[in-house]
């Protein structure tokens, strides 16, 4: 099934409640919440130790993603630490979204397959596609869908400026992208790919934040509620389509 044919239900984005006297404050409110998704994403990464057969499909990607980092840039974090830097990572967006079933989560710059394949493993009730302009990438997130028996999952290898003018185009109800631009440059590129109220999930440094700039190129592209989540030891910049 190709990506302009899939469907799936509308993500759910909670939405901002205005201050009342009778809550904790706005400051309160988010440290409380921050505390909350970095506690969830802690779990959520930390089960997977009681999970062998889940545990082991995630480590055979790993695997295969070092077997080709040999041959080509795929990473550079070092082998010991890849469970914690791409698993864990990858793993830390699962409790910022209730991840219905048949919903279109599109991994935007793909690469070596992070977080698309990861959250594949873990969300088997999803459609996960992974875009991906290397052809030579491509090919390779193709071998791991079919080595780890990932048939709810799919690659496309196009650009994705090209993808978005064609009509229809390609949209999902879910977004992820780690490290494929930075947040001004990256804004314009994946707002055309989300449904009408679907969020994307960009994972950023430490060093971003949501300044003016961000906020009206958001408002440009029609992208709402702008914040940075605080998952784990992740960060991660979250908007939602207004339209």
């Amino acid at each position: 099934m190709g990506l302009l044919e899939l469907g799936g239900q509308q993500g759910q984005v909670a939405e901002r409640v205005g201050p009342n006297p009778q809550q904790p404050s706005r400051r309160a409110a988010v440290g409380a919440r921050r505390t909350s998704y970095a506690s969830s994403a802690m779990h959520h990464a930390d089960a997977w130790a009681d999970e062998p057969a889940l545990r082991g499909r995630l480590e055979r990607y790993l695997e295969l993603l070092y077997e080709e980092a040999s041959r080509r840039n795929l990473t550079r974090v070092r082998r010991e630490e890849a469970w914690k830097r791409h698993i864990e990572e990858s793993l830390s967006l699962l409790p910022l979204h209730s991840w219905a079933a048949g919903e279109v989560v599109l991994d935007f710059g793909s690469g070596g397959g992070l977080p698309g394949i990861p959250l594949a493993i873990a969300l088997p009730q999803v459609r996960v596609v992974l875009l991906e302009r290397n052809l030579a990438k491509a090919r390779f997130l193709e071998r791991c869908l079919m080595e780890l028996s990932l048939d709810g999952a799919e690659v496309v290898g196009r650009n994705a400026e090209e993808l978005a003018r064609e009509k229809p185009h390609p949209r999902a109800d879910i977004l992820v992208s780690r490290a494929a631009a930075p947040p001004l440059r990256l804004i314009p590129q994946v707002a055309p790919f989300l449904k009408p109220r679907g969020a994307a999930l960009l994972l950023v440094g430490g060093s971003v934040g949501v300044s003016a700039d961000l906020r009206l190129l958001c408002q440009r592209h029609h992208l709402a509620d702008p914040e940075i989540v605080e998952a784990g030891q992740t960060r991660v910049l979250r908007v939602r389509n207004s339209r």
